[in-house]
């Protein structure tokens, strides 16, 4: 009943009497849907096995340097990350290996620094203790002369506190 009409890859014009004049059948082959449906699904498949190979790449070196970190942070002063890559995800490794390594020879020094440290306010501690089991056992007169290495021990004491402090 129309004038004219389009189907596909063709076009039907008809006369006002409603006879039909002419068909024009188009000469192209129409969309190629049998090379593009496979060539797609393909190019998808492609794109998500790449996707699935970076982002193990990725995900793999940053779960070995979480895991180091929260070893490290629990007290683990021997965790690294030991990445071996050429990236940046290997200058982060590496600047992480650094870090811990730095900080175990911190805490490490600081370790033997106490002590020290402990060492060192015992031993006047002992010799006061000594004195005073020795002024508690002898006469009044020589009990006093144990004072005056009392107040050398305690002098000593303070001045080693003293070190600690400004150090």
């Amino acid at each position: 009943s129309d004038k004219w009409a389009l189907a596909w890859r063709r076009i039907v014009v008809r006369s006002d009497d409603g006879k039909m004049i002419g068909v024009y059948v188009t000469s192209s082959p129409g969309f190629p849907w049998g090379f593009v449906l496979p060539l797609a699904a393909g190019v998808l498949i492609v794109v998500g096995a790449a996707t699935l190979w970076f982002s193990r790449q990725l995900v793999r070196p940053l779960d070995t340097l979480a895991s180091a970190a929260q070893r490290f942070g629990a007290g683990d002063t021997t965790a690294r990350a030991r990445l071996h890559r050429d990236d940046e995800l290997g200058d982060v490794g590496r600047a992480f290996d650094v870090m811990a390594e730095r900080t175990s020879a911190l805490i490490s020094s600081q370790r033997q620094l106490m002590a020290d440290v402990s060492h060192e306010l015992r031993t006047p501690l002992a010799r006061m203790r000594v004195v005073l089991d020795l002024a508690s056992d002898a006469e009044l007169s020589r009990a006093r002369g144990y004072l005056a290495e009392i107040i050398t021990d305690l002098d000593e004491l303070a001045q080693l506190i003293d070190d600690i402090i400004v150090s």
